[in-house]
């Protein structure tokens, strides 16, 4: 599988599923019990820009998919970014997110 299916399929599941909060371990908050979030409107995806197991998504990668969502009507995507813009050696990184985000 491509880095841009990948990531179209991790962002269409989290939008469609959401997540899932467990807090019934924590003595605050034990009354909430179980909350599915809603992730709608409030997605932003992190990203790392190095190392990891079959190396980062690339900038470019990472900005087609979320092209690629948006174009399917997928507004629900408020952007991505990386943990780390230090590990951007070209310094490409910018530019790129930049392009995908605001065309």
């Amino acid at each position: 599988m491509s880095q841009v299916e990948y990531l179209r399929s991790y962002i269409s599941t989290l939008l469609e599923d959401g997540i899932t909060v467990d807090f019934t371990t924590d003595d605050d908050f034990a009354e909430l019990g179980v909350q599915r979030v809603d992730l709608t409107g409030k997605l932003v995806i992190g990203l790392i820009s190095a190392g990891g197991v079959g190396g980062p998504i690339t900038a470019a990668n990472a900005s087609k998919a979320y092209s690629d969502i948006k174009r399917a009507g997928g507004e629900n995507v408020n952007g991505f970014m990386y943990w780390c813009i230090g590990d951007d050696s070209d310094g490409s990184l910018p530019a790129i997110l930049s392009e995908a985000m605001w065309g």
